[in-house]
Formats: C-alpha cells, structure tokens, sequence
C-alpha cells in the first residue's frame, strides 16, 4: 500500500473513526426528527405511484428543499436523506443501478442507499415488509371482547383532528412521558420538540395530526404524511403511559382508519416498515386485531465505501460484534434482512 493508502487507513478509515459513522447512519436510518419521532429513514424513494395528483411531487420536493432536506428526483422517484437514504409508504419497487446509487451519493450525501424492487407475493415471504390496511373493520368484524376495548376506549377518551399548533402547545408531556417510558433514549427538550411539530405547519396536505383526550388532557397524540388518496402514513404515535388503561391507543387507531379508509377513501393506511433495532409487538398487534397486513419485498442495499468492505468483513462475526458494538449490530441487522430468506 503507497503512502496517501496508508495515510487514508490512519486518518480516515481506521476501525474507531467508522464506529462513530455507523452510530451517525444508524441514527439517519431510524430518522430522528427534530421533535425525536421516528420519521422517513435512509435515501428515500417516495414512489410517483403514491402521488395521485400532478402537484402532489413538486409540492413534496417544495417541502423538502424549504425544511433543509437533500433531495433529487430520479425515474420519478424523490430521493430524500435524513443522515442515509428509505421507501415511504407501500413499495412500488424501483431497480436502481450502481452508477445512479453513486450519483445520488455524491450529490446528497449519506453512506447507504436504501430501496425495494416491489411487492413479493403473500406465499413467498422475505425478511423486509411493510405493513398496511386497505379496509376498515367494522365493529361487527371484531370478536366481541375487542369491541368492548375498542368502545371502552372510545368512551373514556376523544379523538379528533388537531392543528400542529395546538400538538406543539399540548402534546410535549405526552411525548417526553411516552419516550421515558420506552427506555433506551433520551427525549429531546421542548423547544426542540415545537420547532419539529411547527415546521409541517405549512403543509397540511401533506401533514395531519391528530390528538386523543381525557377529560381535556392530552394523553396521545399521532401524526400522518399524506401521499394523496393513495396512502396514509402513521409516521409517529405516542401516549402517556399511564392513560394506555383507559384504551387510547385503541380508539386512536380506530378513528384514524375509520376517518382515512372510509372518509378519505384513501387506498391503504401504512404503519411503516420493519423495525431495524428491535422487534416490536405493535405490527403483530396490527395484523391481529386491525385488518392490517404484512406486504412482502425484496431489500436492497448499496453502501458508500469502505461500509460495504467494513459489513461484508464483520457479517460473518456478527454476533460478536453485535453484542460488543451496538451501533454496528443495527447495521449488521439490516444487512441480515436482505441477505436472508424468513427461516421455517
């Protein structure tokens, strides 16, 4: 290796120096927003297929390029990076090229390009999903024990529409008490929190948020992007953990299906993907109870080098590794899921 090799390797490739990226891209995949949400995650194709108006893709790179987001618009697609580059809403597949990973590289920035190539058949199962509900259940459709929740919820709490004004006036204790009470990271401060709430202010067309009440106080609150007619996303829900006995996520849900699937007449309401860092029981809990299913793609991943050199090499020790640093286990995961084949 020459000279300018072995300076690359000390100064900027060495082991210590890439721990810190992934810890970086692993927060940028799971898209902390300025209000700590969960939000769009890695390089980002939103699908044209999910924008049922002419105006609805030049109003998203709008709201992109005024909130400071890098994007470019490729094959119809908004790529978009929140410290890397993930698919919003239902997949419509897209097959990139390396040349067009590279480029989308270069001019956003990031360290992994993340895509699907479209939707697998129910009985070919892989590791990646998405999970949506295309109908609303009626009350009759559910068992007579979950109508009770779901109307005992309905009783004890109020659901309705909020502008984000009043989610950045109100909903901060819900936030900071529901984040508190997940454990494993700390909630951002209230500033903070307003300042990411009061930035989709602009686009209610594509932003709606939603409150759930108790006796006039705030004890849950969701917001939902909006892909036209075409799609719903839960993009972030939280509650106070101590008004969960009064069923408020129950109520929630159901209003807020029953308002897009059956209002809106949207095509399908979408609660994200797979988790990345932990499995969760809310998507199991979803399918189970809510008519919500799990649609099924193919993930693809390309990394800016040396990551790609850096996963290949730890991939194989990847227990190990995992367990020794955390930040490289998510990486190591996500890797997994699109290496893998679901395991009978």
């Amino acid at each position: 290796m020459g000279r300018n090799g072995q300076k690359a390797v000390r100064e900027r490739y060495n082991w210590e120096g890439e721990v810190v990226k992934l810890g970086n891209l692993y927060d940028g995949l799971l898209g902390r927003g300025p209000n700590g949400t969960a939000r769009s995650r890695a390089m980002e194709p939103e699908s044209a297929a999910a924008c049922d108006t002419a105006q609805n893709l030049p109003r998203r790179m709008e709201r992109c390029r005024a909130l400071g987001i890098p994007c470019e618009l490729l094959r119809g697609q908004i790529f978009k990076r929140s410290g890397a580059i993930v698919e919003t809403g239902l997949p419509e597949g897209i097959a990139l090229k390396p040349a067009e990973c590279r480029n989308l590289l270069a001019t956003l920035g990031g360290a992994i390009v993340l895509w699907t190539d479209g939707r697998r058949p129910a009985n070919e199962p892989s590791e990646w999903y998405t999970v949506i509900c295309r109908r609303f259940k009626t009350m009759p459709e559910h068992t007579s024990k979950f109508r009770r929740m779901i109307n005992y919820g309905l009783r004890n709490c109020r659901v309705r529409r909020i502008s984000p004004e009043e989610l950045a006036d109100r909903g901060y204790p819900v936030y900071r008490a529901a984040v508190l009470g997940y454990g494993g990271q700390a909630p951002v401060d209230e500033a903070d929190f307003r300042r990411g709430v009061l930035r989709e202010a602009p686009y209610p067309d594509l932003w709606q948020n939603w409150g759930v009440f108790a006796e006039e106080r705030m004890v849950g609150y969701a917001q939902v992007e909006l892909f036209g007619t075409v799609c719903a996303g839960f993009s972030s829900i939280k509650y106070d953990p101590a008004a969960l006995k009064l069923y408020s996520g129950y109520a929630l849900i159901h209003t807020m299906n029953q308002y897009y699937l059956e209002v809106m007449g949207v095509q399908y309401v979408c609660n994200g993907a797979r988790s990345i860092s932990h499995e969760t029981n809310m998507h199991e809990f979803l399918v189970r109870n809510f008519g919500f299913e799990k649609v099924y793609t193919n993930l693809n991943l390309y990394y800016r080098w040396p990551l790609g050199w850096i996963v290949a090499l730890a991939y194989p020790f990847r227990g190990a590794l995992g367990r020794a640093v955390p930040p490289l286990e998510k990486i190591l995961r996500l890797e997994q899921f699109r290496r893998g084949p679901v395991k009978a």
